[in-house]
């Protein structure tokens, strides 16, 4: 059972909303209560009513709602909806005034919300819940939620894996052939390199980029890694890395990644539409939602001939038994102050992660609607985070399959299976302690690290040993400061 020692108050930076706030509170961490004997305590059959904060997902909220008071008429749910512009400093406003809602997410980087004291212990109703056996094989195996102590502070409430999305149509323009489903980075970077071809507004490019290889290669390189800048679950080991980087500064420079500038689209085309939207990049390195909010759409997708489909993240040729791949994943918790924490934890789950939660989101998400008319199915279409069989086939029923006109069936049924199998990691603000100060201070501040390798024709190597002390150092700083506030009783 854990509690914070005393009253804290930490200044803090916030990482997504760049700017530095106090926050105070009387109490947190407190006990995971709701756990008896390692068994799930029954939910209150009192009258009660829970706060219950997101970003921009209230249609679906609201409907599941309707489907919790079916389930719990005696709690209320008192949704609390904030935009992601403003959400951290709502967050961070309701914890200084002491109103902390029951149950909320946590945008962008987690270690605030657990150094300011804002969450409960789960640990307790987590291992005593026999869902939690059903979940992505990395949120168990890999601590996620943990920040690197012994107890469940968050989880993952909403899950899109990272994908290579290639244009099957320039493929099919250049008369090239499209890799394998099982391809390596190997074959990845053959594959960009080819499908640079051309010259001016003929261009074609080999890569665009949301999500650079600078991130993806430490996991794909190394059995051990779990995350970004070579972090083994213990520490960082930027060895790997380093390629990453100095990759990323020759498909910039030699011109296999696309430009994003203003300047060099208006110069290539007249106009400052990117040359994935034009279908003049092979490959787009982005989330899962990038499929529904945007290359279906047809203004940009198959309207103008662009037919896009996911590849998973490769692991190179020695390292192709690692199913550890890098998510974005958001993150939640319960507060440290609620009073009901055990129907907290129902809620949390309910509303995210949880199967019964999900069958009823597949049954909502096909009659509810956007206010522009879009189908919340396709707009809000995140992946499953339980692995129940019956969840993932009919989120599969979503997507295009063996019927499709455009041939994207098998992609599609890969590229699923293997999101449900794998092992996803999230980035590194998401579960690595200091991470983000580091990043904010020293890598992007004082070092700068990325634009002396790309614009300055630095060797990423030659950076390695200092970024890993100082990385290193930045995460236990910050650990000691964890356990600090924390005793076991």
């Amino acid at each position: 059972m854990t509690k914070l020692k005393r009253l804290m108050c930490l200044f803090l930076v916030v990482a997504m909303s760049a700017s530095v706030f106090t926050a105070c509170t009387k109490k947190g961490g407190g006990s995971s209560s709701g756990a008896n004997g390692g068994e799930l305590a029954e939910l209150t059959d009192e009258d009660i009513t829970l706060s219950y904060t997101f970003w921009e997902d209230h249609i679906i909220v609201n409907a599941l709602i309707e489907k919790w008071k079916e389930l719990h008429p005696n709690i209320t749910i008192e949704p609390q909806e904030f935009a992601t512009g403003e959400y951290n400093d709502q967050l961070l406003a309701l914890g200084a005034a002491g109103d902390l809602p029951d149950v909320f997410w946590i945008l962008g980087e987690c270690d605030y919300s657990i150094t300011n004291g804002y969450l409960k212990d789960m640990t307790g109703m987590w291992e005593a819940d026999d869902d939690t056996k059903n979940v992505l094989a990395s949120i168990n195996e890999y601590k996620i939620g943990y920040f690197g102590t012994d107890y469940k502070w968050t989880t993952p409430v909403k899950y899109f894996p990272t994908a290579a999305w290639a244009n099957k149509a320039l493929f099919e323009k250049l008369e090239v052939a499209m890799p394998e489903t099982t391809w390596t980075w190997e074959d990845m970077e053959k594959s960009v390199e080819d499908m640079t071809q051309g010259e001016g507004a003929d261009s074609t490019f080999g890569m665009t980029e949301a999500y650079t290889v600078i991130t993806w290669y430490p996991v794909a390189s190394d059995p051990k890694c779990i995350g970004e800048f070579g972090w083994d679950g213990k520490e960082f080991d930027l060895t790997n890395w380093a390629y990453g980087l100095n990759l990323e500064a020759k498909w910039t420079n030699e011109g296999y990644k696309a430009p994003v500038d203003e300047e060099t689209l208006t110069s290539l085309y007249g106009d400052t539409t990117f040359a994935q939207d034009r279908g003049m990049a092979a490959y787009h390195i982005a989330a899962w939602w990038v499929w529904e909010r945007f290359w279906i759409k047809d203004e940009v997708g198959v309207g103008r001939g662009n037919i896009w489909v996911p590849y998973v993240m490769p692991h190179t040729a020695d390292n192709q038994d690692s199913v550890t791949n890098i998510a974005i994943m958001d993150f939640g918790g319960i507060s440290a102050s609620t009073e009901w924490p055990r129907e907290a934890y129902e809620v949390l789950k309910f509303f995210t992660w949880g199967a019964e939660g999900w069958k009823y989101k597949l049954e909502l998400y096909p009659t509810l609607y956007t206010d522009d008319g879009t189908n919340i199915k396709i707009e809000k279409n995140n992946m499953p985070i339980c692995t129940d069989d019956d969840i993932w086939e009919g989120f599969r029923a979503w997507h295009p399959d063996d019927s499709d006109e455009y041939g994207r069936g098998p992609w599609f049924d890969y590229f699923i299976d293997y999101s449900k199998t794998c092992k996803p990691v999230p980035l590194a603000g998401q579960q690595i302690p200091g991470f983000s100060t580091w990043l904010e201070t020293y890598y992007n501040g004082d070092v700068m690290v990325e634009d002396q390798v790309i614009n300055q024709n630095k060797n990423a190597n030659d950076f390695v040993d200092d970024l890993t002390k100082t990385a290193n150092e930045e995460n236990k700083q910050r650990l000691k400061d964890i356990e600090e506030l924390l005793v076991t009783e």
